[in-house]
């Protein structure tokens, strides 16, 4: 492939996506940046994506393949997206989420200008009105060095939306691709290896992407045997990362917050599980604990432990959610 090729890649993974995918598409359609590809990939949909998949590539302007594969998860799609495309820029996208038109535009100039591997736009959650998004401010300094922001994503549980990132194709091959293990938060380990490769991020903060929320449909939503398997293994991975980027002190701490934040996650759904991530808390810093949580978990706490304490809080909010969708 030509070194100085301006074509970015759109990969786009689907599966039983059809009620969020026309929108999904429109926003990639409407793109500005004049070389692009886009590579759809139906993960054993059986709704109707694969019919508006088909029908988009007989439609766009753009250069469209439709790939198909029996359900094997998200990480094998993206996988695959990428293998078939030819881009010399990768751009990630669910198929549930919307890119502003400049976003590509943006990103791709600040990469072609500095010569950079990887950078990052900003991104914000909606839930039914895009207009309604509530961005997310870019983290400082820019570039932040990849060990700072592994860090900060540990301690502080920083997060970059996957689709904020465009990346150069060397630098997404040279990080081993989405682990196919993982159901759940496969994005996130992924891109945590990534920016530990390319030793740092840069932030367009102008670059826009929006990520929609609160549909228990979405792999987010999950609370499978599997996907909080998922869940803990992908942070047992993104420690691993982390750990060989940076040993210090500090970076054993944010680990062993982030690994309480986890067994507090899966408290209310896997007892032997938040065990599990609790002993690896504890053993990165025996003064490790979580208390994020609300109110109730608070009180609680002291009478019950930390584990019912979660569980309780976590009940009560589902109590509460389901007295408010039938009020």
């Amino acid at each position: 492939m030509d070194a100085t090729s301006k074509l970015v890649s759109v990969l786009v993974p689907c599966f039983n996506a059809a009620r969020h995918l026309p929108a999904t598409l429109d926003s990639v359609e409407s793109l500005r940046w004049p070389e692009l590809e886009i590579v759809l990939v139906d993960d054993g949909s059986t709704d109707n994506s694969l019919n508006l998949l088909r029908a988009y590539q007989t439609q766009s302007r753009h250069r469209v393949q439709v790939l198909t594969q029996a359900n094997q998860g998200a990480a094998v799609a993206r996988n695959q997206a990428f293998a078939a495309s030819h881009g010399a820029f990768i751009q990630y996208l669910d198929a549930d989420d919307l890119l502003d038109a400049d976003k590509i535009d943006l990103q791709a100039e600040d990469l072609l200008d500095s010569g950079a591997a990887l950078n990052a736009g900003c991104w914000g959650r909606f839930v039914d009105d895009p207009d309604a998004t509530r961005f997310v401010q870019s983290p400082e300094p820019s570039p932040l060095p990849a060990a700072e922001y592994l860090r900060r994503h540990l301690a502080e549980a920083l997060m970059l939306q996957p689709s904020v990132f465009l990346a150069r194709r060397e630098l997404i091959a040279a990080s081993g691709g989405f682990d196919p293990r993982l159901s759940l938060n496969d994005d996130g380990e992924f891109f945590a290896r990534v920016i530990a490769r390319a030793g740092g991020i840069r932030f367009v903060s102008e670059a826009r992407c929006r990520y929609r929320s609160g549909d228990p449909g979405t792999l987010a939503g999950q609370r499978s045997a599997q996907a909080l398997a998922s869940a803990l293994l992908a942070m047992q991975l993104t420690q691993a990362t982390a750990a060989a980027l940076d040993g210090s002190a500090l970076m054993r701490e944010a680990r062993a917050k982030a690994m309480a934040r986890v067994a507090a996650y899966l408290a209310p759904h896997d007892a032997t599980l938040a065990e599990r991530a609790w002993h690896e808390a504890r053993a990165l810093d025996p003064k490790a604990h979580w208390d994020e949580g609300g109110r109730s978990y608070r009180w609680l706490k002291p009478w019950l432990g930390w584990q019912r304490a979660r569980r309780v809080e976590h009940l009560l909010a589902q109590w509460r959610a389901m007295r408010r969708r039938h009020s």
